[in-house]
């Protein structure tokens, strides 16, 4: 049937699109093919479905790079076939995009080697190797292995071309009679060009575009990783390489920073290049088998709860945990970002500015509270209200020994009412239907990470409140909402053995008082459970979320190694915490707050008298002593991350 009604330009850029679908196919099932060991982990029941799932996925990906490299040649072509009308043009974007996709197809190929020895798809360390660039060369074809993906390279780009040349000659030189009128042919135009945008925005919903993450659709890393095109880890690797909350920092010195922050954290290994000490069991009130839930709750600052703002009662469920749990009232968040939240809270890693670290390519692997309860049985689930594809969390903490993730995806599309997703209480509601299902098969992690308290807020009609502000009704909602999910877990059969956390990813500017509001980072922190009653208290400890893995794991009382940040807060003490905006840090104690920022200005402030008076230069002693504190943890922090220091599993 001939296809003349649809103009030439679409005919010829989609026919390109399907011949480079499966070239880079070819590609995926060479590196099946090598890698076929790796899918051991997979049962044989889940196999076909993992496996399709995977190839799949992987179209995805070669679509959004299709997109990119045919947007160019459709518009050329488009303008030629209604302006220019000249051939050369047409044999000219022939050309260049014979051009792109042979250096698509190089990638492709030399990834092959790449996947097989990092088991990371191509990405921007491969540049590492410019400024020995003789030496890669010289390695690269001394070894056979690195080379014989040139056979494959050669014959695709010789098939390419051939196919190429046919496409072209198809639809410009057989081309029969249009038999289109004007509206038809701008609709068409028009439409395709929207295809190319989502094609290289690789998904419909509006949050984000396809990330890194979206690949990570399973809980097995081979067929994540395979679904990746390696042109897209590439260049989204260089290109976040080049963005500024990716450069490194230099505070101080990495052996200084490294040093002291071993000599803050009492660790005696000097020696050892990480943060690495044994903790073994102690004595503690709870069982081995007792689960975990964790909620970080959205924007949830301590300045909200009536325990500390007596101006009005947002917050009666918080305020009634405080008196009957461990109630932590000087904990502070490591940065002012959710990605900042989850990350920090359960692997105990401090933010570092502006970077990013659950987007990085490859995806970095990171010990912490999912790692050692992963180790010891549990099935780790996290539920989210939205897209887990913002900030790249689905994938990163399915890298990261979660076992899945519970997000808009699954739920009824009549439950999402917002960008944010579905409203707390319905989050809480469905979490304790699934947890119900996973409990009566062993332990389980559950972290729940909420949205109702973060614009654009939506508050159910039904849910009556005193307050007529939004944002105070979206606290008094979430906090509610917390009250309801306890209520309905206390006549659950696991709501006995599990000890209960509820913390913020990070607080709010509220009562601004310094260019770094404190507000932004003190968050509450409780943790109780039914075997604890007791022993609750009010604990005025300094600390922050990067204590929590150590704290649960005290109270758990497992034997782990402790490569984190994080100390036992119930047996451990700091003299300062520390924490980031995104162009500065501060570090803070009972009574003073110092300031650090890129301009290289500092500060330090008495800062329950919220006062502006800089006691720098009258207290230069604990001005340093407390500069030290944040740099060299912060330092250690990037240094631990630039190395990959941040996984101890291939040594335990």
């Amino acid at each position: 049937m001939k296809l003349s009604f649809i103009p030439t330009p679409i005919r010829t850029v989609f026919s390109v699109y399907l011949l480079g679908l499966a070239f880079f196919t070819f590609f995926r099932i060479i590196n099946f093919v090598l890698q076929y060991s790796k899918v051991a982990l997979i049962p044989d029941d889940e196999f076909m479905s993992i496996i399709s799932q995977s190839f799949l996925m992987g179209l995805r990906f070669d679509t959004v790079i299709s997109g990119y490299l045919l947007a160019l040649p459709f518009l050329i072509l488009l303008l030629n076939e209604y302006l220019f009308k000249k051939q050369i043009v047409s044999v000219t974007v022939k050309y260049f995009i014979l051009v792109l996709y042979s250096i698509a197809f190089l990638i492709s190929a030399f990834d092959i080697p790449f996947f097989d020895y990092f088991f990371d798809r191509m990405n921007v360390s491969v540049f590492l190797w410019i400024e020995n660039i003789d030496f890669a060369i010289t390695m690269v074809f001394q070894e056979w292995k690195y080379i014989w993906p040139l056979i494959p390279l050669i014959f695709f780009v010789f098939l390419f071309a051939k196919l190429l040349k046919k496409i072209f000659l198809k639809t410009y030189d057989e081309e029969g009679p249009l038999r289109s009128n004007l509206f038809t042919i701008i609709s068409l135009n028009l439409l395709f060009g929207v295809a190319i945008f989502y094609g290289i925005r690789g998904r419909f919903e509006t949050k984000s575009p396809i990330r890194i993450g979206t690949a990570y659709f399973s809980s097995y890393p081979f067929p994540n990783k395979l679904a990746l095109n390696p042109v897209f880890t590439l260049l989204k690797s260089y290109l976040n390489s080049l963005k500024p909350e990716y450069k490194d920092i230099k505070l101080m010195g990495d052996t200084l920073a490294l040093t002291n922050s071993k000599k803050y954290l009492n660790i005696e290994n000097g020696a050892s290049n990480t943060l690495e000490r044994e903790l073994t069991k102690c004595d503690s009130l709870l069982t081995l088998n007792y689960n975990v839930v964790l909620v970080i709750m959205e924007s949830m600052t301590a300045a909200k709860m009536n325990f500390f703002n007596k101006k009005k009662n947002l917050t009666p469920t918080l305020d009634s945990l405080a008196h009957h749990s461990y109630f932590f009232n000087n904990i502070y968040s490591s940065g002012i970002h959710t990605f900042n939240g989850i990350h920090s809270t359960l692997y105990s890693f401090p933010a570092v500015f502006r970077k990013q670290p659950l987007n990085t390519v490859p995806i970095d692997r990171y010990y912490g509270l999912p790692s050692v309860l992963k180790k010891n049985g549990y099935h780790n689930m996290y539920f989210t209200t939205h897209d887990e594809q913002f900030d790249n969390v689905g994938g990163f903490l399915l890298a990261n020994d979660f076992d899945e993730i519970i997000s808009a995806k699954d739920y009824p599309e009549d439950q999402l009412m917002s960008t944010l997703g579905v409203t707390d209480d319905y989050l809480f509601q469905n979490g304790i239907q699934k947890i119900n299902k996973v409990a009566n098969n062993g332990k389980f992690l559950a972290t729940f990470m909420t949205s109702s308290d973060h614009g654009p807020y939506y508050v159910p009609p039904e849910f009556k409140s005193t307050f007529t502000d939004v944002k105070e009704k979206a606290v008094n909602y979430a906090d509610w909402s917390i009250g309801q999910f306890l209520n309905a877990a206390k006549n659950q059969s696991w709501y006995d053995s599990t000890v209960f956390v509820f913390v913020a990813d990070h607080g709010q500017a509220m009562d601004v008082t310094y260019d770094m509001p404190i507000n932004y980072n003190h968050v509450p922190l409780f943790i109780f459970a039914k075997g604890l009653e007791a022993d609750y208290k009010l604990v005025n400890k300094i600390g922050g979320q990067i204590d929590l893995f150590p704290t649960i794991m005290g109270l758990l009382n497992y034997s782990y190694t402790n490569t984190t940040f994080g100390i036992d807060l119930l047996k451990e003490k700091r003299p300062f915490m520390y924490f980031n905006g995104d162009n500065k840090f501060g570090v803070i104690n009972n009574d003073y707050y110092y300031i650090w920022r890129q301009s290289g200005i500092e500060s330090l402030y008495k800062f329950k008298e919220k006062s502006l008076v800089d006691y720098k230069d009258s207290l230069p002693g604990l001005t340093k002593e407390m500069s030290d504190y944040g740099k060299s943890f912060i330092q250690t922090a990037q240094y631990l991350q630039k190395n990959r220091l941040t996984d101890i599993s291939t040594k335990h």
